[in-house]
């Protein structure tokens, strides 16, 4: 690995939790590939990447468990490091069991690998539920159960358009996700008002129920604490697109396409950025640019329903 500070990210490290996504499957076939890469030279990186995979790990493949044996962390602990609330065990005495049996000591310390097991197996499995109901997860849900936009939220399965907004939906009608996610992220940022991903959920909630303005204001907060986040940056296209459409106001698609080219630029491999630069160029009429990019969109994600729905755009665009 690159001889990084492995407590620092570098300008070349995407977000922290794109390794999840990245470990749960998340990501488009190029994206991973791209990714991976990085994380095999990255001290800070290939850590965040290993302990993702073995918080989404339900059963890998071969050559999946030989990249990970890979990637190391930085730092190997002493060998008079010791977990917490872990017995320690002397193996140099050894433990007289029944009928004047001797316990070996290699038995001892299976034991308390399996002893650790079993407690790693109950945070694993809490670390599982609560990644399952943050407020990333769940608005990603939430956006699945009932998109209203046609950009896409990172991270989203594909479903199709619906045509109500969110001003339109009554209160019983709200998405169960978007409801569970909202307490989180009021609660999250009363603790910690500048935590850049509690404002992006703040916003991205914002823009399902098409409170474009506020989703804006946020957005912009959180990128004075990080400009060139991506996430940041798709979700600020989507919001200045989504104001465009509401107010049928074509220099709104104009920043909306502004942001969204600077996501493309800092992360090319993301298709998530080219599916919504392609839609925002689709509605400013940049029919031959739209073109490019859903194309450049099918080469990082060539199959699934966004690909469909991407393909279909294709077909309608070349026929004007």
């Amino acid at each position: 690995m690159s001889q990084n500070n492995p407590n620092q990210s570098t300008p070349q490290c995407p977000p922290e939790e794109i390794w999840y996504d990245v470990a749960a499957g998340l990501v488009s076939q190029a994206e991973e590939r791209h990714l991976l890469g990085h994380a095999a030279t990255c001290d800070f990186c290939g850590p965040l990447l290993r302990d993702a995979s073995v918080i989404c790990a339900d059963g890998s493949a071969p050559e999946e468990d030989a990249f990970l044996a890979n990637v190391r962390s930085p730092s190997i602990p002493s060998p008079d490091s010791k977990p917490n609330n872990i017995v320690s065990i002397d193996t140099k005495k050894p433990v007289i069991a029944a009928k004047g049996a001797v316990e070996s000591p290699s038995r001892k310390l299976w034991l308390a690998i399996a002893a650790m097991g079993l407690v790693f197996l109950g945070a694993s499995g809490w670390h599982l539920y609560e990644r399952a109901n943050s407020p990333r997860v769940l608005l990603a849900k939430a956006y699945t159960s009932r998109r209203t936009m046609e950009v896409r939220f990172a991270g989203a399965e594909y479903s199709s358009m619906r045509t109500e907004r969110g001003s339109a939906i009554s209160g019983m009608d709200r998405p169960v996700e978007l409801m569970k996610a909202e307490p989180q992220i009021r609660q999250g940022l009363e603790a910690a008002p500048y935590d850049l991903r509690l404002l992006q959920a703040k916003a991205q909630a914002e823009l399902l129920e098409w409170q474009f303005n506020p989703a804006i204001s946020n957005l912009t907060r959180a990128l004075q604490l990080n400009q060139n986040d991506v996430p940041l940056l798709i979700d600020l296209a989507s919001a200045n697109f989504q104001k465009g459409e509401a107010e049928q106001a074509p220099q709104f698609y104009g920043q909306a396409l502004e942001w969204i080219m600077k996501a493309t630029t800092l992360q090319p491999q993301s298709s998530v950025a080219w599916f919504n630069r392609a839609m925002i160029q689709e509605r400013l009429f940049l029919y031959r640019e739209s073109i490019k990019s859903f194309n450049q969109f099918l080469t990082l994600e060539s199959s699934g329903g966004w690909a469909q729905e991407a393909q279909q755009h294709l077909d309608q665009l070349k026929k004007k």
